[in-house]
Parts: structure tokens; sequence; C-alpha cells
């Protein structure tokens, strides 16, 4: 079926090229057509059309009528990408996959499979990256491999935010919406000239809104509930009772007779930016760009989807569920586990147990080589995700003559995040985390493009990127020893300190008018230390912290250097089709482990590797008012980086360490097919565009001591995704309205490497309304808009332990139906 519908597709766009080349045709002079929006991904100006990509362009008008304002939503209209919040344990991240290739660990040990760039800066982490879409000119989406454009951790693609310049034109823009849940946004923005060639452009951001998922105390929720009691003999062993009926004492956090403790999912965020032009020539144009933003939100809506034994033999999680026990009221002991206790998961997934508080351990314990708890305390984490972030680069543009421009970008970013999560997201003491990243970065990319009359176009470039990333953390992992509470209980504070080094060369050799031959190399060289601190609460080392004491002061280097190649073949049909064939390659970072638990696991790791052939066709067709671009791909992924749970014997890890393990690990190689689809249409009012995308991944060769097995897929990787959008607008004697609807789809995913009924999530299909009305006058707009019109009700994402040696499985659930009313004033 999919070769069939892929044939025809090919066939009708064989046989549109053959009538254009027949009637070339120019495009109408009424403008009732398609825009056109200008790339740089081959460091020079292009259509997005004559660029021989798989690349998806939305301008600033695109993102507006879909009402998308979250770097996440951008997903929706290009094919392949899947960008997603993800749940509390990972802060203010995102998971970012493309083509199934990217990541969706926050560790800074690790690295991003999809590069994120905002104004040509590479942004380094995953965190922070949940970006507001301020004031953007476009976005620009470009699938994988990037190796030789935009260099390291662009192996799936990238994803790059260009802001709008100042320029010469007075303007001012307010916008104001309120909608479901308190939605309060304000946006502002203004540009000015200060001089005739100095200009000035602010624009700002305040964004708030109430969660949708309510906590609650769940003692006061449960009075009474069903339960099976458990008993322990001598060696440890769980005897289950009868069941019965239980209650059990309410948490520190209920202060007054409300069951309600608060809500989850909540946004609340301010930015602001600042962008300066002084066009000083004809030739030399510098622009110095600043900005700011401010996070404190409430923690993401999560919510207990099962507690208990988990599927893999020897996980740990069968006596976990056992072992994690909290007394009722009549001092009988609960277990942990959903089948003992039902009452653990809420019947209402926009409900959530969660207290992020650990009682004092029941007991003290002191066990040779692993320890003591004396001294440890009942405490409680605050359930909120705090980021503070800054930036600010200088770009010099210089036409040193009519064939050579330099370019030069200069950037300094930083942040400061905290975040907490509560492993068993009830009143169990199973485990916290509070934790935070303190990152800078440095970059500087020099640029020299060139053309040899009509025959070459060339960029040879260099780029040098610098970053100290410092992860504090408080880390009570009662899960790890159930039978011993309050045992690994450590404080950490670890540096990462690493280093990129490129050059690059970018050729086009125009062959004739119609045949372009495109050479891209790049060489990078990177270094990564990792410096571990490991101390107990009490800032010593030993105690609670005794098991990775080892490893407190200890270090671990990666350092590595690769090729990458492109080789591209173009042929433009007519004016209005082209086809092209791509050899690409590209990597992501290697590194040492981040988590070990023994300082014989601190080992370094290699990059994953991708190569990917590529064919592909754009074509414009009746006078430019259809579009249809249609690309295939093949691509040999190397050397896959999979966490493993155990890891004794692997990776240079002795047997006697094996477990508890998180080891990133080169465990093996895939094979990835896949077909993209992109079509827009504009006759008179009317628009429509729709992405489609189908991905057969496969692995072909895996170490068994991952635990992952051949039929499995990658993470965050869809096999069918989709979208379509269809707007109207109506011309009426006051005024234009504007009724537009997107949906999207896609089939089920997997969060986890380990492919397993608990990390499933199943797919979905969402519709979006909007409807905008603009005066005569032109300079208003009022905008109604629906999201999750249905309301329906899927998995976001599935935070699953139970498949790795924990025993819960969180879920993040849907935002339900939100309905926002947007008023713009522009001047």
């Amino acid at each position: 079926m999919i070769l069939r519908a892929s044939s025809s597709v090919c066939l009708i766009l064989a046989t549109g090229a053959a009538v254009a080349a027949e009637a070339p045709s120019a495009p109408p002079a009424n403008g009732d057509v398609l825009q056109e929006v200008v790339v740089t991904a081959q460091f020079r100006n292009e259509s997005v059309q004559q660029t021989p990509l798989a690349i998806t362009a939305i301008n600033a008008q695109g993102l507006a009528e879909r009402g998308q304002t979250s770097l996440t939503e951008i997903a929706q209209d290009a094919p392949s990408v899947s960008l997603n919040p993800v749940s509390a344990a990972f802060g203010p991240s995102m998971s970012a996959y493309i083509r199934g290739i990217g990541q969706g660990d926050l560790e800074p040990a690790l690295e991003p499979g999809v590069g994120i760039y905002v104004d040509d800066v590479y942004f380094g982490t995953l965190t922070g990256s949940l970006l507001d879409l301020l004031d953007l000119d476009r976005v620009e989406v470009l699938r994988g491999p990037q190796g030789t454009l935009e260099g390291m951790n662009s192996e799936g693609g990238a994803v790059k935010l260009f802001s709008k310049r100042p320029d010469a034109t007075e303007s001012m823009t307010f916008d104001a919406l309120y909608g479901s849940r308190n939605h309060v946004e304000l946006r502002a923005s203004t540009n000015f000239a200060l001089t005739d060639n100095l200009f000035v452009r602010l624009s700002g951001v305040g964004n708030h809104q109430d969660g949708y998922q309510n906590v609650f105390d769940f003692a006061c929720s449960n009075p009474t509930f069903t339960a099976t009691p458990v008993t322990f003999d001598a060696a440890g062993n769980a005897t289950y009772g009868t069941p019965g009926t239980y209650s059990v004492a309410p948490g520190p956090l209920r202060k007054t007779n409300s069951c309600l403790l608060g809500q989850q999912g909540g946004t609340a965020y301010a930015a602001g930016r600042i962008a300066i032009r002084w066009a000083v020539s004809d030739r030399l144009d510098i622009n110095l760009i600043g900005d700011l933003s401010n996070t404190d939100q409430e923690n993401p809506a999560e919510s207990l989807r099962y507690a208990g034994p988990g599927p893999l033999e020897g996980n740990g999680s069968a006596k976990e569920g056992a072992l994690i026990t909290i007394p009722s009221t009549s001092g009988a002991l609960l277990p942990y586990d959903v089948t003992k206790v039902p009452a653990l998961v809420p019947s209402n997934p926009y409900a959530s147990y969660a207290n992020y508080c650990l009682p004092t351990p029941a007991f003290t314990v002191t066990v040779p080589g692993l320890g003591s708890n004396a001294g440890e305390s009942a405490y409680c984490a605050e359930a909120r995700q705090k980021i503070q972030s800054w930036g600010g680069q200088l770009s010099v543009d210089w036409s040193i003559n009519d064939t050579l421009q330099l370019k030069n970008i200069t950037a300094i970013r930083g942040y400061s995040s905290t975040w907490s999560e509560d492993n068993d997201e009830s009143i169990w003491p199973v485990g916290i985390g509070i934790e935070g990243l303190n990152h800078h970065q440095f970059s500087e990319e020099l640029r020299l493009n060139g053309h040899y009359g009509q025959l070459l176009d060339y960029t040879v470039g260099a780029f040098y990127f610098r970053e100290l990333t410092v992860y504090p953390a408080h880390e009570d992992l009662r899960y790890v020893f159930p039978t011993l509470p309050g045992i690994f209980n450590f404080i950490q504070n670890d540096p990462t300190l690493a280093h990129d080094k490129a050059g690059y060369l970018h050729l086009i050799y125009h062959v004739t008018p119609k045949l372009d031959a495109t050479f891209g190399a790049r060489w990078t060289d990177q270094d990564k230390l990792y410096h571990y601190v490991r101390l107990n609460p009490q800032g010593t080392t030993g105690g609670s912290a005794t098991l990775v004491s080892a490893l407190n002061g200890a270090e671990a280097l990666y350092k590595g250097s690769r090729w990458d190649w492109r080789g591209n073949l173009s042929y433009h049909v007519t004016d209005d089709a082209m086809v092209y064939g791509q050899y690409s390659t590209g990597f992501k970072g290697g590194g040492v482990d981040p988590r070990p638990f023994y300082v014989q696991q601190a080992v370094s790791f290699k990059p994953e590797t991708l190569t990917t052939f590529e064919l592909g066709v754009k074509s414009s067709w009746f006078d430019n008012h259809l579009r249809v671009n249609l690309d295939g791909y093949f691509s040999q992924y190397r050397d896959i980086q999979l966490t493993l749970a155990q890891c004794g014997g692997v990776g240079g890890v002795p047997a006697a360490f094996g477990a508890p393990c998180a080891l990133p690990y080169n465990a093996g190689s895939a094979h990835a097919k896949g077909i993209e689809l992109e079509t827009q249409a504009r006759v008179g009012g009317f628009r429509a565009d729709a992405t489609v995308s189908y991905i057969n991944f496969k692995y072909v060769s895996l170490n068994p001591a991952t635990g992952v097995t051949l039929g499995m897929v990658t993470p965050w990787t869809p096999q069918w995704q989709g979208g379509a959008g269809v707007q109207y607008t109506f011309e009426t004697a006051v005024g234009n309205l504007t009724a537009r609807v997107d949906g999207s789809t896609r089939s089920e995913i997997w969060t986890n490497a380990v492919n397993g009924p608990y990390n499933r999530v199943g797919g979905y299909t969402t519709y979006n309304a909007h409807l905008t009305w603009e005066p005569p006058k032109g300079n208003w707009q009022i905008m109604l808009h629906g999201k999750n019109l249905t309301d329906k009700f899927y998995w976001v994402n599935a935070f699953d332990l139970a498949s790795t040696g924990g025993a819960s499985v969180g879920g993040v659930p849907s935002p339900p139906l939100e309905v926002d009313l947007e008023i713009k004033h522009t001047m």
C-alpha cells in the first residue's frame, strides 16, 4: 500500500513537471499565490522551494494563523518531528526527535540528537529549550542528518528560530489574550529608528495559566480503601494477608480540611528581547541581541499509572513493590503495589496524590559497605520548576566586495534552573529528587561566503563552542534498597566542561543552468570532562552516601574527532520542479556515564552516527497555487546510545559492579526507511496545508545486555504521523473573517528503549480551530482559539521506572479543551 501510494504521488509529480516543462509560467500579478519563504539553511538566502533539502519553513504569518506560541507546537506542521514536554523528573526541558533520532534525557553529559538554534546560535542543552516563539520572523526545521551544515548533535536534524530584525519602520504591536484556566498572556513589540542607520526592536511576553491537574492528599481523598497488607519474615520474604478495609494518616502538606493540596500543569513565565541594528554602510551591518527570561511555574501534570512489580526478571521491582510500605492507622503495612492497594492509582488521570515528601526512616540501620541512615530526617521538596535564562550575541555581516561576504557570530548564553520530582507520586516513601542545572556557554562562528562568477558558490567556516554545566542534586532513592530506607541518600554537585571545535566547507557547483552539484565537509573535535561530587546530606562522605562515596572527587574524560560529509545533486526540471538526491552523515557526541553507582561504572561511550541516502522532489503547480514536496530516505544508524539497567561485564564494567546501573552504552545498529510528504494550496480566500510521514525503524544488531530486542523501536518514533489545516477568509462589509481548522495525528510510540506495556503511549488525533476577525482598517485583530476541540484525552508521555529497576510508572495527561480570546493591535 505504501509503495503504491508513493508511486502514485511520484507519477503525479512527474506528470506535473512535464506539463510545467512544456509551458513555464510566472506567478500571477494579483498576489493570490502561495508565499515564498526565504531560508538560510545552506548559508545563503534561498527560497525553500529551491533548497535541495528536506526542510519545513513556517513564517510569522503561518505561526499566527495557527495560534502557535510554543516550540513544541511546531511538530504539528513538520513531518517526522516529535517535540514533547517531559515528566517532572527531567525538569524544564523537552524530548526532541526527528526521524527517530534524538534525546529525551536532560543530563548535560549526554548530547541532544536534534540541534536547537536561536538566530544561528546553538542552544547547548535540552533544559530551557521549551522556548516561546517570541517575535519570530520564521522557523526552519531541517530533517537530518545535518552534520556538515549544522555540525555536532544535529544528527536527527535541526530546529532553527529566527527573530525579526530591526529596520527603519516605525511600528508598535500589543497583543492580549484571556482564556481557559485563567490563561492571561500579554505580548508587545516595538520597532523604531534612533538615527537614519541605527534601529531598535523591543519585544516581550508574559504568560500565566493555572494547572489542569489537581493534587490531593491521599488520606483525605480515600478515608477508607481496600488493601492487602504484607508481613515479612526474618529473610525479608513477603507474605500477603487477607484483603480488608484500611486508612492511613494524612500527609504533612495537608494544613486545612480541604483534600486539595494544589495544582500541576500550569504555566508562568516572562521574557524580553532587545535587538539593535547598526547599518554602518551598504556593506557593513552589525546586530546586537540580548534576551532575558524567567520561569517559575507548577510541576508538569503527572499521574501515577502503575505501582508494583516490573516486567524484567531480576530488575528488583518485584521486591520493591512489596518492601516499600506505609503503615495504616491500625499498624498494618500496606505495600507500594496497585494490585494490593488499588486506590494508589487515581481513578481520574487529572488527579494526583504526589506529596513530594519523605518521612524519617522507620528505623536506624548500619550495613558494612552500604553505610548508615543515622541522622536522616523527614523533608519535603517544592513542587515547582524554575529557570532564569539570559543570552547575548553580536553578529557582524561585512560584504568585502561583490563576491565575498564575511559573517561572524559571537554569543554567550546561560541559565540557572531548579526542579523536583516525586518518584512514587504518592505518600509511599519511594524516592525524591531535588535537582538543578547551572549552565554557561560561549560560541563563535566565522563564515566566509563567496562565488566565482556563475559557476561556483562556496562557504568556508570555523566554529568554537565551550560550555560549563554544573548539576546540583539531592537524590534520596529509597527504591534502590527498599529494606534499608534512607541508606542511599546523597548530594551531588557535578560540573561538566565541554569543548567543540569545527571547520567546514560547503560548495555548490552550477554544472549547467539546471544542474547543481553540492559538496560539504566538516571536521569536528570534541572533549568532555565530568567531575563527580558525592556527599551525604550532612556534607561529608560515608553515611547514607557510602555506596557512591568512592566517586567523590573522581573524574572521567571523553575525547573524540570525526569527519562528516554531504554530497547532493539537484536538477531543475523547470522553474517549478526540482528533483534531488543526497548522501549525508551526522553524529551525536560521546561522553561519560553521568549516573554511576560505583566508580567502576564511570566509563566513557562513543558517539552514535547516522548515514542517510535521500531522494526528493519539490514542485509548484497551477501558477504557484499548489506545492507538493516529497522525499524518501534510507538511514544507517550505528553505535546507538542506549541506557543499561544492568551493565556487569559491559563496557569494561566488572561483573560485580553491574547493578544498580544507568550506563549509556553503544548498544547496536539499526536501519530506518521513511517517506515524507508536504503540500500547500491557495485559491482565493481558501488555503490548505498537509503533511504526512511514515518511518520503518528496524534494529539489525544489538548487545543482548541492553534488554532491547530486534523487534523494538527507538523512543518517540511513531510509524505514522500527519497533520492538515484548512482556512477560508470571508470578505464582508465590516472586515475579513477567517476560519481555520487544524488536525494532527500520530500512531503509538514507546518512551523507553526497552519497549513495554508500561512505556507505550497510544496514538491519537486532535483538532484545533481559530476564528479571526480583522476590520477594514486592518490594524486590529480579534481571534478566538480552540485547542483540543473534542476534549480528547491521551497520554503525552510515560515515565517508566518499573521496566528499569524501579517500581512505578507515571504519565503526563493531555491538556483538556481550551478556549482563548485574543486581541491584537498594530500601530
